[in-house]
């Protein structure tokens, strides 16, 4: 098993709602939580099919900086959509995915790490900004 799939796997439990959203131009929609929430932009929509609760999802993500630069290699994740071992931020950020479609997801630290972070590449408290592309669904 790949050590770069095990941090995006930990357990972090929350209830998540859906919610329109209209405010910012570019974003498609934002999951809200009970303190803060999850930023979702889409970048290039999917054309697939949707990722479905239960099937394996291959994804490829980065880290990307604040002016949307790469803060590391892209690294690829297959694991089951929606999966309790998931951060909560992936788990909301990539509902909804379309086969194809790729994401700027932002993740506040509550939903991410924490204060904990996960050295070397996240430190405590720290937003997490993905970009994520939904590459096959089986």
């Amino acid at each position: 098993m790949s050590r770069w799939w095990l941090p995006l796997c930990m357990v972090v439990p929350f209830a998540l709602t859906h919610t329109a959203s209209a405010e910012e131009p570019g974003v498609k929609y934002q999951t809200m939580t009970d303190t803060d929430s999850v930023k979702i932009e889409a970048q290039i929509e999917g054309s697939g099919p949707m990722a479905m609760p239960g099937q394996i999802a291959t994804y490829a993500y980065k880290i990307v900086g604040e002016t949307g630069s790469a803060a590391a290699d892209s690294r690829q994740l297959t694991c089951p959509v929606g999966s309790e071992r998931l951060i909560a931020g992936w788990r909301a950020g990539t509902d909804g995915m379309r086969q194809g479609e790729t994401r700027r997801i932002t993740i506040p630290p509550e939903m991410a790490y924490g204060i904990d972070g996960h050295a070397p590449m996240i430190p405590p408290n720290a937003t997490l900004p993905l970009e994520v592309r939904l590459i096959d669904i089986r």
